[in-house]
């Protein structure tokens, strides 16, 4: 659950994800405590909410997550959300380069 706290006089909000019998505060926008919210279901295997599965199961395939899947050991966890890290680092492949203009003059065309 995400908590929302309004600070009247400054207008200021500030963000508490609550699951179980605790609440974090979180820093940044809305987007980044529903993100902190998803991680602590996804990181310590916590079930969803009955009222809110539908969303997070609409959350989960936006994101490509299978939480579904179980892990052994804490390495296969790491090493799996690390191939995930990497794949969204990846630098996008270069687009091909601008061929030169020709420099032979028989290919020149002439306008008349």
């Amino acid at each position: 659950m995400i908590f929302v706290i309004t600070d009247f006089p400054n207008q200021t909000r500030s963000y508490l994800v609550a699951t179980d019998d605790f609440a974090l505060k979180v820093k940044g926008t809305f987007l980044d405590a529903l993100q902190s919210l998803m991680e602590l279901h996804y990181i310590f295997d916590l079930a969803y909410a009955k009222e809110l599965k539908p969303f997070f199961i609409l959350m989960e395939r936006i994101a490509s997550v299978d939480v579904s899947k179980t892990f052994s050991t804490i390495n296969d966890l790491y090493g799996d959300l690390k191939r995930k890290a990497d794949s969204i680092n990846d630098p996008a492949p270069a687009p091909n380069p601008v061929p030169d203009e020709p420099t032979d003059p028989s290919r020149w065309s002439r306008c008349s």
